[in-house]
């Protein structure tokens, strides 16, 4: 069938053997059209993008098709291997090669732009594209007010409507998902990883993680495999 994705106020029509990626915190949506058509979604976890998670974190796609005819053939392959990876011994392993795959096959095809520099007006997307930015960064609600131009509660009731949270519980997130990928990815020191991450302490990064995940640091890196530096 045939599908149409909206992204950035922009809509992007999709036909039979295309191809689409949708990073995280990009405002979307989709439509299908006619009946009999059938999608295929495979959610990747932002642990499981490995090298390629500082790309998601900093970069966002112009336009997120790949035609049928750019698609390299290992995306479909590695899809449709998917199907029968459910009751494999190693499901887990085997899902997270699959991701490496189709990500290394498909970012080379996308136009990429920096996070930093959001296009239109929306200002859900342009709070989504300066905390991407800046989450590393000494952040505060009245500094983002003041960068984006409005008043602290204002941007305060979008995070409670459109977030669920509030602006510290949505930027803690961002910077937990940036720390999980280093501490399962790299051997750095856990102090650097929770500085690295826009933390202001280990000691906060600690309480928080702890908070998020029911287990600290450390025993997390040992849990996703990894021997680092404590």
């Amino acid at each position: 069938g045939a599908l149409a994705i909206g992204q950035d106020g922009a809509l992007h029509s999709m036909q039979r053997g295309d191809f689409a990626v949708i990073f995280p915190d990009v405002i979307h949506h989709y439509q299908v059209f006619g009946e009999g058509g059938r999608v295929v979604y495979f959610m990747i976890p932002p642990e499981w993008t490995g090298p390629f998670a500082e790309v998601f974190l900093r970069r966002a796609p112009e336009a997120p098709v790949i035609p049928a005819g750019r698609l390299h053939a290992d995306i479909p392959r590695a899809l449709e291997a998917l199907r029968g990876a459910d009751e494999a011994p190693q499901r887990g392993a085997l899902f997270q090669g699959y991701a490496l795959v189709v990500l290394a096959r498909a970012l080379p095809e996308l136009r990429l732009r920096d996070r930093s520099v959001p296009e239109g007006g929306d200002l859900i997307y342009r709070i989504v594209s300066y905390i991407s930015g800046h989450f590393r960064e000494e952040v505060s609600l009245g500094g983002m007010a003041a960068a984006l131009g409005y008043n602290p509660c204002a941007l305060s009731r979008i995070f409670s409507s459109a977030f669920r949270t509030n602006f510290n519980g949505y930027l803690n997130g961002i910077r937990l998902s940036y720390a999980r990928e280093r501490l399962e990815n790299t051997s750095l020191p856990i102090t650097q990883i929770a500085m690295d991450s826009g933390f202001s302490s280990l000691r906060t990064f600690n309480r928080v993680f702890r908070e998020q995940l029911r287990m600290s640091p450390r025993d997390y890196r040992k849990w996703a495999g990894t021997m680092g530096e404590d």
